[in-house]
Parts: structure tokens; sequence; C-alpha cells
């Protein structure tokens, strides 16, 4: 690259420094030369942490859409949860109708084979009574009243007495069929009760476990991605140990639509707190709440920029200022 040595020249990149070094050798100017050497470390670390910025904050990018998708598993399964649970409930209503329709009915047939029983036992009373009465008239007939009279009084008697108990034993009988028939009854509502008990709670337990078991979806795949993610960091190079800790002790973000940033305006939000913030375990132990101490998001963007700008070791302008102060 051709170069005026005797103009100040900044480099932007290790390869523009590392050839303005070559022209100041040329030109004999060796302290500028050696000024540019320097500048060629320096902006290699500059552009391999800008690369580095880059890569969490894909990763970053990642995580929040795994996290909305969580949000959206979530809201799917609560879904599906509560459609199911209205079908359970159309079935149980179905059911409990075809269940006391069909115990109306067994209750009236034998209420009706009661009264039946009851009638023939009396008609064959009645019929027996007739035909005593029969006897007493033929034997009247012969002038036999004392005879005839004593066959008619038995006859009512009989009549009375028999048709009496034998109402009394078909009454005790099926009153007891009867009792039979209403405690079977009862033990089916009670186990039709008693599958709706089971899987209501059932829905309400899946319900419960909805949000755990999109969390552990969340998870599975949030560690893939952080596998994927220290892939694309080269061989030799510093993983930072956030991400390491975001493969099982991550917890998602919040589901939300933000404006995206380029990858140096991130840089600035992020690298710089990103190891002493992120290394603190993430998710609580199940059954703990969440203690205020420890807020990553909200301790990096309360800063303002000027304030990350000073905290970073390494910007844009401190690379130039090293030869814009001496010429």
């Amino acid at each position: 690259m051709a170069t005026n040595p005797s103009k100040k020249q900044v480099p932007r990149t290790a390869e523009e420094a590392n050839a303005f070094m070559e022209a100041a050798i040329e030109a004999g100017d060796f302290e500028l030369a050696k000024e540019y050497n320097e500048q060629v470390d320096l902006l290699k670390n500059f552009h391999e942490e800008l690369h580095l910025a880059g890569t969490v904050h894909s990763y970053f990018e990642n995580k929040q859409a795994l996290s909305n998708n969580m949000g959206a598993n979530y809201v799917a399964y609560k879904k599906q949860i509560e459609e199911g649970k209205k079908k359970s409930d159309m079935f149980f209503q179905t059911e409990f109708q075809y269940l006391k329709e069909k115990q109306e009915a067994e209750l009236d047939a034998l209420l009706d084979k009661w009264d039946a029983t009851r009638n023939t036992a009396s008609e064959h009373a009645e019929a027996e009574y007739n035909q005593m009465m029969t006897t007493a008239r033929l034997i009247a007939q012969q002038k036999k009243f004392d005879e005839a009279i004593n066959i008619r009084n038995l006859a009512g008697q009989k009549l009375k007495s028999r048709s009496k108990q034998r109402i009394k034993e078909l009454d005790a009988q099926f009153r007891k069929q009867c009792d039979l028939l209403l405690q079977r009854q009862q033990q089916e509502i009670n186990a039709l009760a008693g599958r709706r008990l089971a899987e209501s709670r059932l829905f309400d337990a899946l319900a419960e476990a909805a949000e755990s078991e999109a969390l552990d979806v969340f998870l599975v795949n949030n560690a893939s991605a952080v596998i994927g993610i220290a892939n694309r960091f080269r061989p030799d190079s510093f993983i930072p140990k956030s991400l390491s800790m975001q493969t099982v002790r991550s917890r998602p973000s919040a589901p939300k639509q933000t404006k995206k940033m380029n990858a140096e305006k991130t840089y600035l939000k992020r690298m710089d707190n990103v190891d002493k913030t992120l290394s603190t375990p993430l998710r609580n132990a199940p059954g703990k709440k969440a203690t205020s101490k420890f807020s990553p998001t909200r301790e990096v963007m309360s800063k303002s920029e000027n304030e990350i700008n000073d905290s970073l070791s390494l910007t844009r302008s401190q690379l130039s200022s090293g030869i814009s102060s001496k010429y």
C-alpha cells in the first residue's frame, strides 16, 4: 500500500498499522514505525474482542428467541390442557346423563315388576275366593245353609289373610331388591365421580407442570445453543466463563420484542461486565424466591453510555490517541 510517511496516518486495522509501519521504516522514521508496531497488537486485540462481542451477542439474541419460544410453548401447553379438560367435562357429562337414564329405566322396570307381581298375587287370592264362593252357592242350593255359611266365611278369611300375607312377603322381597339396586346404582355414580375427580386432578397437575416442561425444553435447547456458540470461538481464544455458566444455570429471558443493535454497540453495553455479572448462577433452586442482589441486565443497562465507555479498557478513540497526542 502506498503511503506518505511525512503525514501522520491513523490505522483502523492491524493490516493498515503494519503497512504504515513498513512505510515508516522505508522513510527512516523508526520512532513512528515503533509506534505503529505497538498499534498492530492493540488493533489485533481490539478486533478480536469485537469479534468476541459479536459472538456473544449472537448467543444472547438466540437465547432471547429461545425464551420467546418457551413462552409460546407454555401457552400452547396450557391451551392443549384447557381443550383436553373441556373434552373431559363433556365426556363425563354425557356419561352421567347416560348412567342416569339407565338407572331410572332399571328402577322403573323393577317397580313395574313389583306392581305386576302384587296384582298377580291378588288375582290368585280372588280366584281362590271365587272358587270357594261357587262351592258355597252350590251347597246353599241343596238347602245346606249352615255349611254354605261356613264355606263363605272361610273364603273371606282366606282372601283377607292369604292376600295380606302374600302381599307382605312380596313387598319385603321387592323392597330388598330396590335397596340392592339403589346401592349398586350409587356405587356406579361414585365410580364415575371418582374417575372424574382423578382426571380433573390430572389436568390440574399437567397445568402446574406445563411451565416446568417448557422450562426443561428451554434448558435443553439453551445448552445446545451454548455448545454451538462456543464452537465459533477460535481454538486459542478465551471463552468467557459466563457462557459455560449459561449451559446449566441459565434462566430464560422475559419474552419481548426489542430493536436489534449492532455487535459493536452491544459490545459496549455487555462485554465489560459479562464475566463479573453472568458468572453468578442465574437460576435459583426450585422453591426459592429470586433475590434482588443480582440482576445483570439492570446493572448493565442502568449505566449511561458514557460510564460504559469510560469503563472499557480499549476503545477506538484510545487506539488513535497514542499517535494524535504526539503529532
